[in-house]
């Protein structure tokens, strides 16, 4: 409940932000605003006026007034009255002086800017929305920031933007590959699969954001492929496996030095369970595999 510690403050702004369904038009914004002053009220326990007279109240639910206002200014819904726009503007001021490190008020503020005509001030929080936010794999922002970016005239930079809230974030890729590789305890077929989630990621080794333990999967992964190969008497492919593990064990070594067999299980709390104690074995016979030091 960011901005509020009332619990009926949020769930009215969570209802305004619900009834924002498209096809956007001006009765549920209308809808959407009433929402949003309910919930200034119930946060400061006065009236919309007057806690705007105080420079108090909920940040977003000021925000996403503002928003709507601006929206509704561009759109014409009201005959292009400028003291839509004009509210929109100081409203969005609010919420960025009540929450200066909210991300959301200052994609809003970046929004209203433009629509006001400023488009250096919309840059500035522009900006600051996207070093504000948690992580870098936010759909909402980063489409409401590329259409910004396109109004700006800088669609290449849009474009650039937008191809990274098409992806499956790389939690997920690493997360599926780490359950995969499990799977595969009782059935091989599904490392190739697991794999391929693996080495899909969207950052790569030597970016900053990439996450190096994930090299430590594949090393282990394709570890146990290349033994399934020698199984079958599959010389090459087991050379080519091993030849991944190496390059991507390598990789992790180079980031994380002095690793072994023991440090490593200190950080996964396998559960007492027999399934949970079997897929303790399991990373540890790969890891063995792959010629970790037990520590």
């Amino acid at each position: 409940m960011r901005g509020t510690t009332s619990k009926t403050a949020f769930n009215l702004f969570r209802e305004g932000v619900r009834v924002r369904v498209k096809p956007i038009d001006m009765d549920r914004w209308a809808e959407s605003e009433g929402f949003f002053r309910q919930a200034i009220e119930a946060d400061t326990g006065t009236d919309v006026e007057s806690a705007f007279a105080a420079r108090m109240g909920f940040p977003r639910a000021w925000s996403w007034i503002a928003y709507g206002r601006a929206l509704t200014w561009l759109e014409g819904w009201q005959d292009g009255k400028t003291e839509f726009l004009d509210s929109a503007v100081a409203f969005a001021g609010l919420g960025v002086e009540r929450d200066p490190f909210d991300y959301d008020t200052h994609w809003v503020a970046a929004f209203v800017y433009l629509a006001a005509g400023d488009a250096d001030r919309a840059e500035t929080h522009r900006l600051e929305a996207l070093d504000l936010v948690e992580e870098d794999h936010n759909p909402h922002l980063f489409n409401e920031m590329a259409d910004i970016l396109v109004w700006l005239g800088r669609a290449d930079e849009a474009h650039q933007m937008l191809q990274t809230t098409r992806r499956i974030t790389d939690w997920n890729r690493w997360s599926m590959a780490w359950s995969l590789y499990f799977k595969a305890q009782a059935d091989p077929a599904f490392y190739e699969p697991a794999l391929a989630e693996a080495e899909s990621t969207f950052w790569q080794p030597g970016d900053e954001r990439y996450e190096d333990d994930i090299q430590l999967l594949i090393a282990v992964i394709t570890t146990q492929q290349a033994e399934m190969f020698d199984a079958i008497n599959d010389p090459a492919n087991a050379a080519q496996k091993r030849q991944r593990a190496e390059t991507a064990y390598d990789t992790f070594k180079a980031t994380t030095e002095d690793w072994t067999i023991t440090k490593e299980l200190h950080r996964m709390p396998f559960g007492p369970s027999a399934e949970a104690q079997a897929a303790r074995d399991h990373w540890i016979d790969g890891l063995t595999k792959l010629g970790m030091p037990a520590g």
